[in-house]
């Protein structure tokens, strides 16, 4: 077991309590889905789940249709730079963990991000922050708290907060439109 694994329960149960009740949510950088079936199963609403890599959604359509949420959880191949192609914006929340040290353009992403969420939209992104142990364990380069703020400022949202885990291993941002 990895040694964030080990508090990703406690994580995802911090994410669906700042989130509430959206009917409509979109997680950038999904992976395996774990985080959007999680919420759809937890919460009931709809999760659209973008990546741009399919390999993780094998996994996470096997574990959608074993909780039985397969109808509210829908996985496409797509870029998040260029989110608002894909729909109408208008979703409540955007999550995203462990995704925004990977971003080429990170204010690009958070704009466009900004852009197809509803106005009080609600962003909750979880990074490592640089210091951590992440930068050992995976051989990466992370920000620093003030830079992902910055980020988040840059690309329009307002009320930024932050929440740490872990003795600051991992850092919890939630903003709004």
């Amino acid at each position: 077991m990895d040694y964030y694994d080990r508090f990703e329960p406690s994580v995802f149960q911090r994410i669906v309590e700042i989130i509430g009740r959206p009917e409509r949510v979109v997680e950038i950088g999904c992976g395996d889905c774990r985080l959007g079936n999680f919420i759809a199963r937890t919460v009931g609403c709809t999760v659209m789940c973008i990546d741009t890599d399919t390999q993780g959604f094998t996994v996470g359509k096997r574990q959608s249709k074993k909780s039985a949420v397969a109808h509210l959880v829908r996985m496409i191949q797509h870029d998040a730079e260029d989110l608002t192609s894909l729909c109408p914006p208008k979703f409540d929340c955007c999550v995203s963990i462990y995704v925004l040290h990977e971003l080429e353009h990170p204010v690009k992403v958070l704009t466009q991000v900004r852009k197809a969420l509803k106005r009080n939209g609600k962003m909750v992104l979880v990074d490592f922050p640089k210091g951590s142990i992440a930068e050992q364990l995976y051989d990466e380069e992370y920000y620093s708290t003030r830079m992902m703020q910055s980020f988040l400022k840059r690309a329009g949202f307002k009320i930024i907060t932050v929440e740490y885990f872990k003795k600051k291993q991992l850092a919890l941002f939630l903003a709004s439109t």
